[in-house]
């Protein structure tokens, strides 16, 4: 249902649903969009909150953060798994900081206290009674999805909603995710809009041109695509050329690669090789033209410590080649001198699983991500769009009128 109050946008910002191949360059740089994408996107979906390990324990806890929103995540002393807005309802400071262990939440300001389900136990020194049920933390969603912790708004479907069949299909590659423990963690800034990072992963048309290594790890001629409701992903097994070159062995244990992205900015990857690998790259965006990527890479406990540096190494690699091409696309996007060019397919259907496409030169999945993104941002609201350009918003024009 559309809100009550409709958001009011630049007319360069119009989306076109029977038009959705590449998006207008202004939804690459417009206030006004990313905070409309932060609000309905961010905010209303899965994301991504670090190795589920954090608080597998009783009493440890986590801060993290759900889109702009700082966010706590506890495991209470009979096991339950508990998400709170981080922010103290004395004076809005943040409660949490780091990670560790504790059995309740003191703010640092006043020192009112929060038992770790965010109830609130103790207003110190207040000459007035407080109601607990009103300036407790306020409740959120929290899950774990194999090695992985979620966090979401209150009440979101279940998370395999958008991973379905997603278990299954990294099973089929070797993987056993059941002992997957968190290995290393490197974080990247990006300038760029988060949706260019993200559109770069899911297709590999550039792939031959921006990361010659890769197209000779992995087979690009037998390269294939799979979607589900809320992903894209790529599979291919390793290049020949991998074994004779001594990059992989004939008996490893994985010898597919697959790199999913989930709905929204969240994304997977499992590498060829005797290491049973598994790695997150988060997405999260910061500004309508900056980006942090968060890459964690997780191993097997029988994952050997030269195979699991060369698979960290080689990924880091190819993530800063990506980096580069990301700026400079970036760059042309909010130049004035782009127009929208094609994207190369044959024919988008969505839904498909299981489909194989032209030898991963396609970009078909960047359809199915826009058309994800347009049904997301009209889901509640109804778009509207100012009169001679003006965004009647505050925001002013976006930064290419095209």
């Amino acid at each position: 249902m559309a809100d009550s109050r409709p958001v009011v946008l630049d007319e360069s910002l119009t989306l076109s649903e029977e038009n959705l191949e590449i998006l207008p360059s202004a939804w690459y740089a417009d206030p006004a969009a990313f905070q409309l994408e932060q609000e309905e996107i961010v905010s209303r979906t899965w994301q991504y909150a670090g190795p589920a390990g954090m608080v597998e324990k009783p009493y440890q806890f986590v801060s993290t953060q759900l889109g702009s929103l700082p966010v706590v995540v506890t495991r209470d002393g009979d096991g339950k798994l508990h998400a709170m807005a981080n922010v103290c309802q004395h004076r809005g400071s943040i409660v949490a900081s780091g990670h560790g262990y504790c059995k309740a939440l003191k703010c640092p300001y006043h020192g009112w206290t929060y038992g770790l389900d965010g109830t609130l136990q103790r207003p110190l020194g207040m000459a007035v009674e407080v109601d607990p049920k009103e300036f407790s933390l306020a409740p959120l969603a929290a899950t774990t999805w194999g090695p992985f912790l979620f966090v979401g708004p209150a009440g979101m479907d279940d998370i395999d909603n958008f991973f379905d069949p997603l278990p299954a299909r990294l099973r089929d590659t070797g993987l056993n995710w059941d002992d997957l423990h968190l290995r290393d963690s490197r974080s990247y800034e990006i300038e760029a809009n988060w949706k260019v990072v993200t559109e770069n992963y899911i297709e590999c048309y550039h792939c031959g041109h921006v990361h010659p290594d890769y197209a000779k790890y992995v087979d690009m001629d037998t390269y294939s695509w799979e979607y589900g409701s809320f992903y894209e992903a790529q599979a291919g097994p390793a290049h020949p050329a991998a074994f004779k070159d001594g990059y992989l062995r004939e008996d490893d244990a994985i010898t597919d690669g697959l790199f999913v992205h989930v709905w929204p900015n969240f994304h997977i990857q499992v590498y060829p090789g005797d290491a049973h690998n598994l790695s997150a790259l988060h997405i999260r965006a910061v500004s309508p033209t900056k980006t942090v990527a968060v890459l964690e890479h997780y191993y097997g406990p029988e994952s050997s410590e030269g195979e699991a540096i060369r698979i960290t190494e080689m990924f880091d690699q190819q993530l800063r080649e990506d980096w580069e091409i990301c700026e400079r696309v970036q760059r042309g996007l909010t130049s004035g001198a782009y127009r929208a060019g094609r994207v190369s397919f044959d024919d988008y259907r969505p839904g498909r699983l299981n489909v194989a496409a032209a030898a991963g030169k396609t970009e078909e999945p960047l359809v199915h991500f826009h058309r994800l993104l347009h049904k997301a941002l009209t889901a509640r609201r109804e778009l509207r769009f100012g009169a001679n350009g003006s965004s009647g918003n505050g925001h002013g024009p976006a930064a290419n009128g095209r």
